[in-house]
């Protein structure tokens, strides 16, 4: 009996761990044109850089039903007699099938990038994004307050078809030991490389040229968290959102807040918030 319960309690941990994977968004009005000067970066992310699996569908329908397979099979192997201890192996089983299947699968990925990928992990990214930069209503009358701390942990990865890079930025707010927002970011460079040239001309870009891409990728997100900040999670309506680039045809369902500069910003339906290149909308 104590045997199943440990299993389980095991299994249900994993599940857990699964589940935290899971982002959440929240906006509270409360924080809305305040002033918030207590910024802290967390780099962590940073110190593993590589492509993403986007497009392969992993962490939509295709991760999903592996996943059911591999808990599936997980279960039949344990036999119908195991009781909680089958269940816990059935759990457990899945979620490792899970995280081997990814892990395989981006280094496959990374294994036709690996000079840019070094390149890029070498970067100064401390020196490149400094916390005074992302400090939100800074001509506000509003009090400042002590309390108020805001934390961003960036990610920088190549995307799947290796013709961008992506940075991906959490957004955490707290006021004293309550959470009054978080929400995510996602801001794409514009085309990286030829894809008549191919990757050897990608491996070949200086990392000082791979620097000034991010650096100016990254240059609109102070001004997009301010404005999601001070938002109260108010935006129009969702529609669909049908656009076009040098790297393709594209299509999104959310809310368009913004169209500059070569620029699209929009909202998800999880509300979270994407900065992309365009050309033309469709």
């Amino acid at each position: 009996m104590k045997q199943t319960i440990l299993l389980l309690t095991l299994a249900l941990t994993v599940a857990a761990c699964s589940a935290a994977g899971n982002k959440k968004v929240l906006n509270s009005s409360s924080i809305a044109n305040r002033p918030i000067d207590n910024i802290e970066i967390n780099y962590d992310k940073l110190s593993k850089i590589d492509v993403d699996l986007e497009s392969l569908g992993y962490d939509g329908d295709g991760l999903a039903l592996a996943m059911q397979q591999a808990q599936n099979s997980a279960a039949q192997t344990a036999g119908a007699g195991a009781g909680g201890a089958g269940f816990a192996g059935a759990l457990i089983g899945g979620s490792i099938a899970q995280n081997m299947a990814i892990t395989g699968a981006i280094a496959d990925k990374n294994r036709r990038v690996p000079i840019l990928l070094s390149k890029m992990r070498s970067l100064n990214y401390e020196k490149m994004w400094q916390a005074s930069q992302f400090a939100v209503n800074k001509q506000s009358t509003r009090p400042k307050s002590a309390d108020l701390k805001m934390v961003l942990t960036p990610k920088v990865s190549v995307t799947a078809d290796y013709q961008s890079f992506l940075i991906t930025v959490e957004v955490d707010v707290r006021e004293g030991n309550k959470q009054r927002y978080r929400n995510y970011f996602y801001l794409q460079s514009d085309q990286i490389v030829d894809i008549q040239q191919g990757l050897p001309a990608l491996e070949q870009k200086p990392a000082a040229w791979i620097q000034q891409q991010l650096e100016l990728t990254m240059q609109a997100l102070p001004q997009l968290i301010e404005l999601d900040v001070n938002s109260g999670a108010s935006a129009p309506a969702p529609t669909a959102i049908r656009f076009s680039n040098s790297m393709g045809n594209f299509y999104e369902r959310g809310s368009l807040l913004a169209k500059h500069e070569k620029h699209l910003t929009f909202k998800t339906l999880r509300g979270e918030v994407k900065h992309l290149p365009f050309t033309r909308m469709q």
